[in-house]
């Protein structure tokens, strides 16, 4: 969740080329057991994806090249946004922007990103050898900052970007806190200055997640209004449409192969008296967002447990496929006492699960990542896949805190590697 080539010149050429977005070298591998080839991309402290994979594509819109996002394999302290070429795996472009501005990759030109800064939205152009311009979109200067959560891209048909909007509170300590939620479209040639959507207030409200289709806005919050954790589904103007569940764990909209647009998430920590998942407890759920259905996509044995798919993502265009990155919190072993740490059927995989309900799973691979130190998240795999399902990335430690690197110093605790699966 959460970029270009060296093209301008070159544009139709690197149409044709396979581009990927990574830093430092790395050599492959093929895991046991797996049909697909795993390659290292990247050598990464943090996270490879830093935001969740629910959030803006990694993928530009050709899918000739693919950006990567967290901190300087040197440096360890500097927050990157760099694009690799995926053949070559060459350095491509190093971005003067960071991970907290949310690149997002324009929808039909590969040279253009859009991102924010403070309280501004702003346009990248990238250009020859490397370079790059950007200008402003639109200053929104009712908020102090603006953002995406992490959590979203601009909706399939290019046009509108989903934004929270923060003030800054007068208290002793001020600090920002979000305000508002709204759907910005883009400018275009019949509204060249674009346009901010009506708003929804979510002051005292916990916002965990905001997500944009082409029709709707799926929210989901740690706490609505002191009412607790709920997951919501609204239109473009912010109306309430379908309130889908007291829960809010992670969850990607996308579109499956009936082109429903649809909203993907594991019930493994839902309420088990909620409406919407008594049918289908420990699995992963499809919302069909226009119909109000939803579909257990796999029930399995009951020691199939689901409380392992941290990370789902889903792809935007038709795709009969979610996919799923599993892991446990400790080191799987059949004799420990802890069931937290006695091995699933699943557990540490990169998996995809056919989205009728059919419950047929195919697994990708193994990511070999191993929690480390007191560091919870970055070591986490973190599924994202392109936007027509055709390629995956995911990150992994491959446990090497453990050892010894070649330069006989230990590795940090949020070291990553990126590695591309093409099922």
């Amino acid at each position: 969740m959460p970029g270009s080539n060296e093209r301008h010149a070159h544009r139709q050429f690197e149409r044709q080329r396979n581009i990927a977005v990574r830093q430092g070298e790395g050599g492959s591998i093929r895991p046991g057991q797996c049909r697909p080839s795993a390659a290292r991309l990247s050598q990464l402290s943090s996270s490879a994806q830093r935001r969740d994979p629910a959030g803006p594509n990694l993928w530009e819109g050709d899918q000739a090249a693919y950006r990567l996002s967290g901190h300087d394999a040197q440096g360890f302290n500097k927050s990157v946004v760099q694009i690799l070429d995926a053949g070559s795996r060459d350095l491509l472009y190093d971005l003067p922007i960071a991970i907290n501005n949310e690149p997002m990759w324009d929808r039909s030109d590969p040279n253009v990103l859009y991102f924010h800064a403070g309280n501004a939205l702003r346009k990248m152009v990238l250009g020859p050898e490397g370079t790059s311009t950007n200008s402003l979109i639109h200053t929104f200067v009712e908020y102090t900052s603006i953002s995406s959560t992490g959590e979203s891209d601009i909706s399939p048909d290019g046009k509108k970007i989903i934004f929270v909007g923060r003030v800054r509170t007068r208290e002793k300590r001020a600090r920002e806190r979000d305000r508002d939620v709204f759907v910005y479209t883009l400018p275009d040639r019949a509204n060249p200055e674009g346009k901010k959507g009506p708003v929804l207030d979510i002051a005292g409200s916990a916002l965990d997640k905001a997500q944009i289709t082409n029709h709707f806005v799926v929210l989901g919050f740690n706490d609505f209004r002191c009412m607790g954790a709920r997951t919501s589904l609204y239109d473009h103007k912010m109306n309430l449409l379908w309130e889908m569940g007291r829960y809010s764990g992670h969850g990607d909209a996308g579109m499956d192969s009936e082109r429903n647009e649809v909203y993907y998430t594991s019930s493994a920590d839902a309420p088990v008296d909620d409406r919407n998942y008594q049918h289908c407890v420990n699995s992963i759920l499809k919302f069909d967002l226009a119909h109000g259905s939803v579909t257990c996509l796999e029930t399995g044995d009951p020691a199939f447990d689901w409380s392992l798919a941290n990370h789902i993502a889903a792809p935007d265009q038709p795709s009969p496929w979610v996919y799923v990155s599993t892991h446990a919190p400790c080191d799987p072993d059949p004799g420990r006492t802890d069931p937290s740490c006695q091995w699933k059927p699943y557990t540490n995989e990169i998996l995809r699960i056919r989205s009728d309900g059919s419950g047929k799973i195919e697994r990708l691979a193994h990511h070999h990542s191993r929690p480390h130190g007191k560091d919870s998240y970055a070591w986490q795999p973190r599924v994202s896949v392109n936007r027509d399902g055709t390629k995956v990335l995911f990150n992994s430690n491959y446990g090497l805190h453990h050892k010894r690197t070649s330069c006989h110093c230990k590795v940090s605790e949020e070291y990553t590697d990126v590695y591309l699966v093409i099922p």
